[in-house]
């Protein structure tokens, strides 16, 4: 540290801040937390919000001289010859610092883990439904014509542009209009549904047909 210490000011603070952005990006890596900045991107988030502050507050040459001190207290004392490691201070230094990142990232984390929870919920519904279409449909409001006949698109109306084939079970249809789908897509266009509210509806019914009769069908029955 005698050696840093013999450095102007403005090499010294860009040694510690380096080696503190080095040290809490190997942290996050430590604890696999993405935090989506660069080595440079945090030294520059160092110097304007922390730097930046003391500067402010106590004009350029005191305030330097304090956000120096306060670097090198943020890392261990042997930042020239080993690999940066932070103090508790630091630590907490820069946990605050950089909050707002951590709490988007941990939201973003929170909402991909929704998203996966609503597929595997979706899917598992659709799989739970197979060869049940011919029930469901109806009971959901969907007419369908016996034996796959011509019939009014549920979705766009029309006259016999509509054809419910039901192939393997899955409830698959054809509009020469709307185009082709499945048992879950048809139920999502019918009643304008996103695809993990027509999965919740079809999830309903087979819970209670499964309650009036449990040979009927199966279901989550959240």
């Amino acid at each position: 540290m005698n050696t840093a210490s013999c450095l102007p000011i403005e090499v010294r603070t860009a040694v510690f801040r380096r080696a503190v952005a080095q040290a809490y990006l190997d942290t996050c890596a430590f604890y696999r937390v993405s935090l989506g900045y660069t080595l440079d991107e945090l030294q520059m988030t160092i110097a304007l919000r922390l730097e930046g502050h003391f500067v402010r507050q106590y004009g350029a040459e005191d305030g330097m001289d304090m956000a120096c001190t306060m670097l090198s207290d943020m890392v261990q004392p042997d930042v020239l010859v080993a690999a940066p490691r932070l103090t508790a201070l630091g630590q907490k230094m820069m946990d605050e610092l950089c909050c707002e990142r951590l709490s988007a990232i941990a939201e973003h984390h929170r909402t991909l883990r929704q998203k996966s929870m609503s597929a595997q919920f979706v899917s598992q519904t659709v799989r739970t439904a197979t060869g049940q279409w011919p029930v469901i449909l109806p009971a959901l409001g969907i007419a369908l014509q016996p034996n796959g006949k011509p019939q009014p698109c549920p979705t766009c109306g029309g006259k016999d542009r509509f054809r419910f084939d039901n192939q393997d079970g899955r409830g698959t249809w054809f509009c020469n209009q709307c185009g082709a789908g499945d048992g879950l897509n048809l139920v999502e266009k019918a009643l304008s549904l996103s695809a993990r509210a027509a999965a919740e509806q079809v999830d309903d019914f087979q819970c209670r047909r499964k309650r009036t009769s449990p040979a009927a069908a199966t279901g989550s029955c959240r």
